[in-house]
């Protein structure tokens, strides 16, 4: 008995330490499906079940789609007058794979690209003629006593000055943008004329302590080369009065930031933003006086523009479309002023500016 026992034992402590049997493996329809003949399909498509039955279904209309692709190769090649090489690689390529095509442009794309380069490279840099030089001055001085320029520095009056130049005259050759460093030189020149003139602008207000604004906007705008008028002397006065305030190098930033607070507070509306200029003006007649009514009348016109230059100034910072429709518009305007009746000389002026009553379009 003891040893039937121990046997049991030993036999059980066995089963207890032996390791579970692995399950039969579970059949599944996997199993049971029989194996595809990949000996016709694509070797590109082998082992993605999804392009295989794809494949399938569409073989005969992708071989169409390459087949009329070929035509057309090949009728371009001779439509153009391809060489037997070129014509070729055309139809090459209408019969590659379309990740093929992809690389293919990517690789021609960029081998023009390095072509360019190596062009413009080899180009010799513009530089800026006298003429140019001129040019840039010429229009920075306009667009900068511009009543309706919105900003004194900035990109955008470097790209005002350019357009001016490249609409007006013919400094700058075709396609010199497309080309870095030469679009560079001319973007400095423009930078350093806008510089300059603003220089200048600041001298004369600097220097105007003892000057009433009418006299020192005739002053700039002679410095300038334009017509004065009073919108003109309302800007002059804003500078005068940011001047007094911030001096020195950021005067400009100044000026800008009182102008930008000037339009939000008209929010939109024009009568309200010419009250303010109005409001600067009147008070800088009380701080540093005013002109005799004479003077005043014959030379200050209350319009914002009157020459040329200043016309093509505020079409450049409005952005209108085409000179020729303002040099219409204006040619217009010009023509019924001269024909309306001439008032009587020795009527005393209406100074517009000065008392309550002046006009919306004085500053």
């Amino acid at each position: 008995m003891a040893a039937a026992s121990s046997i049991l034992e030993d036999a059980l402590l066995a089963a207890l330490n032996a390791r579970s049997p692995s399950p039969e493996p579970a059949v599944t329809s996997a199993a049971m499906v029989q194996p595809v003949d990949d000996s016709n399909i694509d070797p590109r498509l082998r082992g993605n079940k999804r392009a295989r039955v794809d494949d399938d279904v569409s073989e005969p209309e992708v071989a169409i789609v390459e087949e009329n692709l070929v035509l057309v190769a090949r009728r371009a090649a001779v439509q153009r007058r391809f060489s037997p090489e070129r014509a070729k690689e055309l139809v090459d390529f209408a019969k590659a794979s379309p990740g093929y095509k992809l690389v293919l442009l990517m690789a021609i794309g960029m081998d023009i690209l390095g072509a360019v380069e190596k062009i413009h490279a080899a180009a010799p840099v513009f530089k800026a003629s006298d003429a140019l030089k001129a040019n840039l001055t010429e229009y920075a001085w306009a667009l900068l006593l511009c009543s309706q320029i919105p900003a004194y520095t900035g990109d955008k009056l470097v790209k005002y000055m350019i357009n001016l130049v490249r609409r007006l005259t013919s400094d700058l050759p075709p396609g010199i943008e497309n080309v870095p460093a030469s679009w560079a030189e001319v973007v400095r020149e423009a930078s350093y004329a806008a510089t300059q003139v603003r220089a200048a602008i600041k001298k004369h207000v600097k220097e105007s302590e003892d000057t009433d604004v009418f006299t020192l906007a005739i002053e700039v705008a002679a410095h300038g080369k334009i017509a004065p008028t009073l919108p003109l002397a309302a800007r002059i006065a804003l500078l005068r009065r940011v001047y007094s305030q911030t001096p020195g190098s950021g005067f400009w930033p100044a000026v800008d930031a009182q102008l930008e607070a000037l339009r939000k507070q008209a929010n939109g509306d024009a009568a309200r933003l010419v009250r303010g200029f109005r409001f600067i003006l009147n008070h800088d007649i009380t701080l540093h006086g005013n002109l005799d009514v004479e003077t005043y009348e014959s030379d200050l016109p209350d319009v914002h523009v009157v020459d040329d230059r200043q016309r093509y100034a505020e079409d450049a910072v409005l952005d209108t479309p085409a000179i020729e429709a303002i040099e219409v518009r204006h040619a217009a305007a010009r023509a019924a002023s001269q024909s309306a009746p001439v008032q009587n000389s020795q009527q005393a002026p209406e100074v517009p500016v000065a008392g309550p009553s002046a006009s919306a379009d004085s500053a």
